[in-house]
Order: C-alpha cells, then sequence, then structure tokens
C-alpha cells in the first residue's frame, strides 16, 4: 500500500494523542497508522507507520524526544 497524505486522526476514543518531537515534527495516528508530520518546510510531509494489524488506541513519546511507542 502507498500513501501519500492521511487528513484526520482518531479523537473520539483516546486523549493525548498528538504530540510534538524534539525535532518539531507531529506525531498522531489515525485508525492503524501512526503518522509523522513535518512542517518546517514550504510544503508539508508525512511519514507512516503501517505495521499495526488493529487501530492504535495510545501514543507516547519517549523522554528524548525522538522515540514514539504506539499501541
Amino acid at each position: 500500500m502507498t500513501l501519500e497524505f492521511i487528513f484526520g486522526y482518531r479523537a473520539k476514543e483516546s486523549r493525548n494523542n498528538i504530540k510534538y518531537l524534539k525535532n518539531g515534527g507531529i506525531v498522531y495516528h489515525s485508525a492503524a497508522i501512526g503518522i509523522v508530520m513535518d512542517t518546517t518546510g514550504n510544503t508539508p510531509t508525512q511519514k507512516f507507520f503501517d505495521k499495526h494489524t488493529d487501530d492504535i488506541t495510545c501514543l507516547e513519546i519517549h523522554p528524548d524526544g525522538v522515540k514514539v511507542a504506539t499501541g
């Protein structure tokens, strides 16, 4: 599957699900996809983690501001 851009995120059944990375990126999830959005350039870009087999319901950032855990 090739993803180009995902709009929206899961908010109804989870909270605190948008976080900021050390480099200014934004991390969040939508369904079973983890998304890292880079808004520092002229055109926003997204990177995806698509290895989950069910919806993501939790997300946390490591204290180093770089690593992300989803479940």
